[in-house]
């Protein structure tokens, strides 16, 4: 488990990252990008950024806009939150996310059924 410190950075990055994108980021009509989780390393060097979108199918279209656009999140984070060194951003699909909304989807047919 996380200590406290590392809870509240990665809360803060988390909302810092949110900020830029929701504020800097226009991703293609009809997509939705979740941040679900923020797991950042007890050195500061990487924070590890999931996420979920919706339309699953258009993930690849999401994390290839989020690529183009690395720079000014990266510049909003440094510029926002302050730490020895700004810790380097790695997106990850979070598959748990999707699996759990399967199983969720699964057992809501099986109920109405």
């Amino acid at each position: 488990m996380a200590s406290f410190r590392m809870q509240q950075i990665n809360e803060m990055i988390h909302r810092e990252v949110s900020n830029s994108i929701s504020k800097n980021i226009i991703f293609p009509e009809g997509i939705i990008f979740t941040i679900t989780k923020v797991i950042t390393s007890p050195d500061l060097k990487e924070s590890k950024i999931f996420y979920i979108v919706t339309p699953q199918e258009n993930s690849n279209l999401a994390i290839n806009t989020l690529k183009k656009n690395i720079k000014i999140i990266k510049d909003h984070l440094s510029s926002s939150i302050i730490l020895r060194q700004t810790p380097k951003i790695k997106f990850i699909l979070d598959k748990l996310e999707i699996n759990a909304k399967k199983i969720e989807n699964i057992l809501d047919k099986i109920k109405n059924e």
